[in-house]
C-alpha cells in the first residue's frame, strides 16, 4: 500500500474566531471599486434611496436586468477628483440605446464632460488602472 503525498488545503478567505464567523470583506477591483455582489447591493440601496428616477433628468429607471429603462450607478464627485466610493457619493443616471445600438443618456453625457475636463487638465482620459470605456459619440 503506497502513501499518496498530501496536498495542502487552500487557505480559507473567512477567518473563524472562537465559535463566531467573521464577515468577509467585499471584493474590490484593481481600482478599489466594489464589484460583484457588493456592487449589486450598492445599486439596489441607491435606487431605493433616490427613488426609481434619473438624478439628472428625472426619467424613470428600472433595476431589473435587461429592462428597457436601465441605469448606471454614477459617482457625483468623480473618484479622480477625490470623491469617495460610498453610497452618499453615488446616484442613478439613465442610459438609453439608439437605433444603431449606441449608448446615450445622462450617464454618457456626464462621462463625456468629465473626460473633457480631464483632458483640459492634462490628465489621461482614463485614470491609471481603469479599463478603457467604449468610445462615445454625442
Amino acid at each position: 500500500m503506497s502513501h499518496r503525498p498530501r496536498i495542502p488545503a487552500a487557505p480559507t478567505r473567512v477567518q473563524m474566531v472562537g465559535a463566531r464567523k467573521l464577515r468577509q470583506a467585499p471584493r474590490l477591483g484593481a481600482t478599489g471599486r466594489a464589484r460583484g455582489r457588493a456592487r449589486q447591493d450598492a445599486r439596489l440601496r441607491v435606487w431605493l434611496r433616490d427613488g426609481p428616477k434619473c438624478a439628472c433628468c428625472g426619467e424613470l429607471v428600472d433595476i431589473t436586468p435587461g429592462t428597457a429603462r436601465p441605469f448606471e450607478l454614477d459617482h457625483i464627485v468623480p473618484l479622480w477628483q477625490g470623491g469617495e466610493d460610498a453610497d452618499e457619493n453615488r446616484q442613478c443616471l439613465c442610459v438609453t440605446y439608439d437605433a444603431e445600438g449606441c449608448k446615450r443618456g445622462c450617464h454618457v453625457e456626464k462621462t463625456a464632460r468629465e473626460a473633457a475636463e480631464r483632458s483640459r487638465q492634462g490628465l489621461p482620459a482614463v485614470p491609471q488602472g481603469q479599463r478603457q470605456p467604449p468610445p462615445y459619440t454625442l
